[in-house]
């Protein structure tokens, strides 16, 4: 038995944001043979966290219809959490203020 280095795995990115689909419904209703297998309800897809704001649930739908080799008619998409970028500024607004006399 070999031993592994934790160190050498592959680390998840940390501005990546994954995104969870539900209640998928596949096209399959014009196929003359049923797929092999059964096809997931729920999905949960990363995304490169670059990817702007307005396309990250169309290109979630792309991978798992990708994936699957179907296209998505109809899903529920869970809330994305996207990944925080702190800046410099927002360390400034948790100082304290003081109120008091200074002796």
């Amino acid at each position: 038995m070999t031993k592994i280095n934790p160190y050498d795995l592959p680390q998840e990115e940390k501005n990546s944001t994954h995104v969870i689909l539900r209640n998928i419904k596949w096209d399959v209703q014009n196929l003359t043979s049923r797929p092999e297998g059964k096809l997931p309800v729920n999905m949960r897809i990363p995304i490169d966290g670059s990817t702007p704001r307005s396309l990250i649930v169309p290109k979630a739908l792309d991978v798992a219809s990708s994936v699957w080799g179907f296209s998505i008619v109809d899903c529920d998409v869970d809330p994305v959490e996207l990944p925080s970028v702190e800046t410099p500024d927002d360390s400034l607004s948790d100082t304290l203020d003081f109120e008091g006399e200074i002796y």
